[in-house]
């Protein structure tokens, strides 16, 4: 499975939906659907995931468990974790997030140059993830 139709935003009584280890690289704008409002998991661990969009989330507070570890992504859009405040399950390991190679050294005027941050996982995670769920661990990064 290498794309997902439109339609699939539309089915209402969904409950779960497992897609791991295909290599779908892009979601439709409409998925998973604000149709969708009794989702509770969803399940995209180990595709070619590169980035989310913005809409991702409005599926709503039933969703408790989103499994998004395996992919390419490299940010998580702002207020995703806002939309999603049922959500307890939220995997992102194996991804991107922090490996950002367009990061650049800022020069502060000293004649130094310093890193905006010097955690990039902490820097591409958006405010309201941090708030939540806290930092990846140091050790895990998880």
């Amino acid at each position: 499975l290498t794309a997902l139709g439109r339609g699939l935003g539309r089915l209402r009584h969904l409950e779960k939906i497992h897609l791991r280890q295909n290599n779908i690289s892009e979601l439709p704008g409409n998925f998973p659907g604000t149709s969708n409002l009794g989702l509770k998991m969803i399940g995209l661990s180990s595709n070619g995931l590169s980035a989310l969009h913005d809409s991702f989330g409005d599926v709503g507070a039933c969703l408790t468990e989103l499994y998004l570890n395996g992919n390419e992504l490299t940010t998580i859009p702002d207020g995703l974790c806002g939309k999603l405040a049922g959500l307890r399950t939220f995997n992102l390991a194996h991804n991107k997030i922090g490996d950002s190679e367009d990061a650049t050294p800022n020069d502060d005027g000293g004649g130094d140059e310093v890193m905006e941050d010097a955690d990039p996982v902490r820097a591409a995670l958006p405010g309201d993830f941090l708030e939540r769920f806290g930092g990846p661990d140091p050790v895990t990064g998880l």
